[in-house]
């Protein structure tokens, strides 16, 4: 509104066709899409400067239905899953036979589908057999989740085939189907390398890795406060860390190192020759973040399972036989649950004492069913495939 006329300033219907993102009182908005048309009816004289900032820099900010978004995460377009939290998730429940339940997943890595479980073998971009395959296991989650506490859901990483928009798209509102019943995060899910590893450097501007990266630190960043290896340096528009992240769900502490511990990376993406604002990525290692956590949690007295990609043939093995070996068995970590192989799911070997399962995959219709027994104090873990006869669980004793 013209404070000297009272009149509407005459913008209605005004066009723009460029996404931009804008600060405005410590908080960064967002108009994305390819066409945005805007209609103000009122505008103040103190609104206007903010609103010529926007047009010159490429876009216009929707006043009325502005939405904040992460620092440093502008340009990426999330379902946070937001309204699926509330309070007294993270609780020790009254668990039915004194048993508490736990869904671990991996790879839902769209589009690429399972066409046959034995011998396995896949599609690497069958668009409609991955829906319907995704179909079925997330129903399946969502009748496994159907309890009178929370059961969370991991997915360890590969949410995609290779990170473009569309797939996270279909991802991300293919994860509703798996929803549980009681308040709490819809899924607690890491990166593969599919999500970022492979992206960087094969993506137009890196934006495929940007956004499984962005997407993942709006998911975590809707659970504060919890432990996030994550920070967005302002001074260098860097984002830092290794993006591992912990939750504690009654007494399991769950650890998420996304592709694997010793994982270190950097890359760009932005500036004046690419779309977007110039941002930086500084992937560094886990291990000392790890450690930290880890003393956090046995202070606490939680039993600790670490999720992750990739099992082995890391970026640094030595890490993996050496200094990561030694904290499970010092920590006393109850086991290890990785992803990347979707045709295996099961224990399938040790680190030290400690058993390490495969997860299956979702795109080949498969995931852990985990147990934790707290008047035996043991844990089974149970394969679900769909459509087969799994292989036999497994009993892990907590008593250590």
């Amino acid at each position: 509104m013209n404070s000297s006329t009272g009149k509407p300033f005459p913008l209605k219907g005004l066009r723009v066709t460029q996404r931009q993102a804008i600060s405005y009182g410590g908080t960064s908005y967002h108009a994305s899409g390819d066409a945005i048309v805007l209609h103000i009816h009122s505008l103040t004289r103190q609104a206007l400067p903010v609103l010529m900032c926007a047009t010159l820099v490429g876009g216009l900010l929707n006043l009325g239905q502005a939405e904040a978004r992460t620092l440093g995460c502008e340009m990426t377009d999330t379902d946070t899953y937001k309204k699926y939290l509330g309070p007294g998730w993270r609780d020790i429940a009254e668990y039915p036979g004194n048993r508490q339940k736990i869904i671990i997943a991996s790879d839902p890595q769209a589009h690429r589908a399972m066409t046959q479980r034995n011998p396995h073998k896949e599609d690497g971009h069958n668009k409609s057999l991955w829906h319907s395959n995704l179909d079925a296991v997330t129903n399946a989650i969502r009748q496994d989740r159907r309890a009178s506490y929370y059961v969370p859901l991991v997915i360890n990483g590969d949410l995609t085939e290779y990170g473009h928009s569309t797939e996270r798209r279909d991802t991300q509102r293919k994860m509703h189907q798996a929803s549980a019943n009681r308040p709490g995060p819809l899924i607690l899910p890491g990166l593969g390398n599919h999500d970022y590893d492979q992206n960087v450097g094969n993506c137009s501007n890196n934006g495929c890795a940007r956004d499984s990266v962005c997407d993942l630190v709006k998911w975590v960043n809707t659970l504060s406060p919890t432990p996030f290896d994550h920070r967005f340096d302002t001074s260098s528009n860097t984002h830092r860390g290794s993006l591992a992240y912990s939750v504690g769900v009654g007494r399991v502490h769950i650890v998420q190192l996304n592709l694997e511990p010793s994982y270190t990376r950097n890359f760009e993406t932005g500036g004046l020759t690419a779309p977007g604002l110039k941002r930086r990525f500084a992937i560094n290692s886990a291990m000392d973040w790890l450690e930290r956590d880890l003393k956090y949690a046995q202070a606490r007295g939680r039993h600790v399972i670490i999720n992750l990609h990739k099992r082995n043939n890391w970026q640094d093995d030595s890490v993996r036989n050496g200094r990561f070996a030694k904290l499970l068995e010092q920590y006393n970590v109850v086991a290890v649950f990785a992803g990347h192989y979707h045709g295996s799911i099961g224990k399938v070997a040790t680190i030290g004492k400690v058993p390490v399962f495969q997860t299956g995959a979702m795109l080949s219709k498969s995931y852990l069913r985990v147990t934790f027994d707290w008047s035996t104090y043991k844990m089974w873990v149970t394969p679900v495939t769909l459509g087969s006869s799994p292989p036999p669980g497994t009993i892990v004793s907590l008593k250590r």
